[in-house]
């Protein structure tokens, strides 16, 4: 009788385990699933539904928690259930040999019944239909959660206190596993995608994690069109740099009153001297440096616009930010036949590195293998002028922290390619002429 009890027991944590595994899933695919509106409404037409996904964070801790005590209880009944078979059958008498190929055998199906019937069915059903699965458990999913929510707290303070310890930080992001796992609840027929299919569907759960000021052009690289110079002036800038859009100022950046497309001055017959760039001026929109990046794209795209202006919080001009931009943080870096490949790191026989001033802090960091950062600047050349609080002169040298840096290029506004030679241990001192 002991053993019907213990086979009745593993059935139902394996049930349990099952329903956890089928509202797990079916929560990923409805709160990652966001752009298929159908199945949202449907969802939102269900309150017991809509509920679970109010507050899917929480929930979905509770069934992991669930789901992981249930494969303890498994594992511990099949135990149990085996020292009794054990002993009624006598096998306690025979040679070792017959143990082991029993615990083999109890091992292989409680494994078979835990994967098969506990995780890959349910994990099947709850991805293809997320809402029956999610409705008709609802009820004791609430009850699971609330009567587990301390036990469950006070695991999620330990494990914090621990990742202190190896100085990590428990946040509520998702992991990289379920990431994936997300990207495969996406699809429907459950057909593989091919890699870059799946590295677009992985940026885009990222893309509202980053903000403007994560990939705006900084102002002092921005072009722009001053209304103070002349037509004559402002075509030999557009000859010049390539582009096609440019912000339409009166002085400086700052003081932006649109945006001019190049096609539309070309279009012109009149003499250009006679032009007024202010009768060709687009407006252009504007975007806080903290205003996330799937927002930009949103707006760029409903107002059929490729440039924005990226203003503080004290509404100055921090630099542009252009549809591109946006897109590039979806499908990696886009070029077309006019751009020109420029190497902005550019490694020397004798260890030394001819830098790009325009190159990110974060690149020169990496290839050269050192730690640098500055929340004030993006490009190495700021960096320097920051690091000097004023414009270098060309063949000046300075020490800055494991780098010894040697401008060699400068012009008016910025600094144009400096050598740069790694230091170790970091020489103290300060700026000098070379």
């Amino acid at each position: 009788m002991d053993i019907i009890w213990l086979l009745l027991l593993i059935l139902v944590f394996v049930f349990v385990h099952a329903v956890f595994v089928a509202v797990d899933y079916g929560l990923i695919k409805l709160h990652f699933t966001r752009f298929d509106t159908a199945l949202l409404d449907r969802a939102k037409g269900r309150r017991s539904v809509f509920r679970l996904m109010e507050a899917v964070n929480r929930y979905s801790r509770a069934v992991r928690f669930g789901s992981m005590a249930c494969t303890l209880a498994v594992g511990m009944l099949l135990v149990l259930l085996g020292e009794r078979i054990v002993a009624i059958s006598g096998m306690d008498e025979t040679g070792g040999g017959v143990r082991a190929l029993f615990w083999t055998g109890a091992f292989l199906l409680a494994f078979f019944l835990q994967t098969v019937i506990g995780e890959l069915v349910p994990r099947a059903l709850g991805i293809r239909y997320p809402i029956q699965a999610l409705g008709s458990s609802s009820w004791f999913i609430r009850i699971f959660t609330a009567l587990t929510s301390p036990v469950s707290r006070m695991f999620e303070r330990a494990a914090a206190a621990l990742l202190r310890i190896v100085k990590a930080e428990a946040g509520e992001e998702t992991s990289l596993i379920d990431v994936e796992v997300q990207i495969r609840s996406l699809l429907s027929d459950g057909e593989d995608v091919s890699p870059i299919t799946e590295r677009i569907l992985s940026n885009a759960l990222q893309l509202r994690k980053l903000v403007v000021q994560d990939v705006l052009i900084p102002r002092n690289q921005i072009q722009y069109f001053d209304v103070y110079d002349g037509v004559e002036a402002n075509i030999e800038i557009a000859r010049k740099s390539g582009h096609t859009r440019f912000p339409l100022c009166e002085g400086d950046l700052d003081q932006c009153i649109g945006l001019v497309h190049i096609k539309d001055l070309f279009r012109q017959k009149a003499d250009p001297q006679r032009l007024d760039l202010r009768k060709f001026r687009r407006d252009i929109q504007r975007f806080s440096v903290d205003d996330s990046l799937d927002f930009v794209l949103e707006r760029l795209l409903k107002q059929k616009m490729h440039m924005a202006l990226a203003v503080d919080e004290f509404g100055g001009a921090a630099g542009v930010i252009t549809l591109e931009d946006v897109l590039e943080e979806l499908v990696g870096e886009i070029h077309d036949e006019f751009d020109r490949e420029e190497t902005q790191i550019q490694a020397l026989d004798d260890g030394q590195y001819v830098v790009d001033g325009l190159t990110p802090i974060h690149d020169v960091a990496e290839t050269i293998g050192v730690a640098l950062s500055d929340k004030e600047v993006s490009t190495f050349g700021g960096l320097i002028t920051s690091e000097l609080g004023r414009m270098p002169k060309e063949r000046e040298t300075i020490i800055m922290g494991p780098l010894k840096v040697t401008v060699t290029g400068v012009s008016e506004k910025r600094v144009l390619s400096a050598r740069v030679k790694p230091v170790s241990p970091p020489v103290e001192g300060g700026a000098k002429d070379g």
